[in-house]
């Protein structure tokens, strides 16, 4: 067993305790069934490339870093395909600003940002809350907030310590700190406002095609990361540091299951990594867990053609036809943010809000 594995499996235990107890505030909220129906006045995007809705050279047809849907005559329609915040709003029958027909008029606004890590002065977590209040009014309570962030940091990191810029303990604390950052700006800059929020944990990236690329290539993209043999084991144990400081960090004694909820993306990239064939509402044979179904080519250009079929909208007769849970070598593909658009709906119908 190699150190990251056994320090992997003690921050399991360490964390344990703790998360369980924030999972079932989080999750359950106390109880089973809402005690009033909430239904936001808006909702409010944030968070990195899984969650951007991208319409500066499309209005109101905005691309998405994910897997672009194309309807019958091979145009892309950002409506087709959706990305975990389009589920979250279909749900309250609301439309983003980014993403809508030019009679619809818009309740949710995505501030999320491509490339955004949670401290960047200019794109980070606290960076579109203010974008938010300057450009629409500051959060309150009539607001749902999805979070979605930490995949960039995630890799910034693995990157400092595969090229020796940070040890591995420097490296746990820094996914530590960024974790519990998050946390706390979803402590005092969401849910001390009165708004409600939907927080997501970032995937599993020591199961991504980018860590199991490392194992035998260097990074294209740093010169500095050569091949590495304990990438897929750094990714998992700094995935997992990130996920559970920013988990125990949202303050179970101000705030749980009638603030906020916790949707687990780990977990579930986990899941389907483990037993693809068991997804199959999700995923189809043949299924791929290990590569990117865009490959070299652009997510913002990458359509439901990349993977396979040129049908449209991701489902037929009720069966999901994708067969890749990658998109990109980082970014998951449709099947993933069907899942889990499936599971946000889920846990809002359950929350007391």
């Amino acid at each position: 067993m190699t150190v990251y594995l056994q320090a992997h499996l003690r921050t399991l235990r360490l964390l344990g305790a703790g998360l369980a107890a924030a999972a079932l505030l989080a999750a359950c909220g106390g109880g089973t069934e809402q005690e009033v129906t909430f239904k936001p006045n808006r909702i409010v995007a944030l968070g990195e490339d899984s969650s951007v809705i991208d319409d500066s050279a499309s209005p109101q047809n905005g691309v998405k870093y994910a897997i672009n849907g194309v309807d019958s005559s091979q145009v892309r329609q950002c409506g087709l395909l959706e990305v975990v915040p389009q589920f979250v709003a279909r749900h309250y029958g609301m439309v983003f600003d980014q993403c809508r027909s030019a009679t619809q008029t818009a309740t949710a606004f995505n501030r999320a940002k491509a490339g955004a890590r949670v401290e960047d002065a200019s794109t980070g977590l606290a960076a579109q809350i203010d974008a938010q209040t300057s450009l629409a009014g500051a959060l309150g309570s009539g607001d749902l907030v999805t979070v979605w962030i930490g995949s960039n940091d995630i890799l910034a990191i693995y990157r400092a310590l595969a090229s020796g810029s940070l040890s591995h303990d420097q490296a746990v604390a820094e996914a530590e700190r960024l974790g519990a950052r998050v946390g706390q700006l979803v402590n005092d800059r969401i849910l001390a406002t009165g708004a409600r929020a939907l927080v997501f944990t970032t995937p599993d990236m020591g199961l991504s095609p980018y860590a199991r690329a490392r194992l035998a290539t260097a990074d294209p993209d740093d010169a500095a990361v050569g091949p590495d043999s304990e990438a897929r084991n750094r990714l998992s144990e700094i995935s997992n540091r990130f996920n559970g400081y920013m988990r125990i960090t949202i303050d179970p004694k101000r705030f749980d299951g009638r603030n906020f909820g916790l949707v687990f993306a780990d977990e579930a990239v986990q899941a389907i990594d483990a037993n693809s064939s068991g997804f199959t509402a999700y995923l189809v044979s043949p299924y791929n867990i290990s590569d990117a179904a865009c490959g070299s080519t652009a997510l913002t250009a990458c359509t439901n053609a990349n993977d396979g079929t040129a049908n449209t909208g991701g489902l037929v007769s009720g069966a999901a036809y994708h067969t890749h849970l990658w998109a990109s070598d980082r970014w998951l593909a449709y099947p993933a943010h069907h899942l889990l658009g499936v599971q946000a709906q889920s846990r809002l119908n359950t929350l007391p809000f």
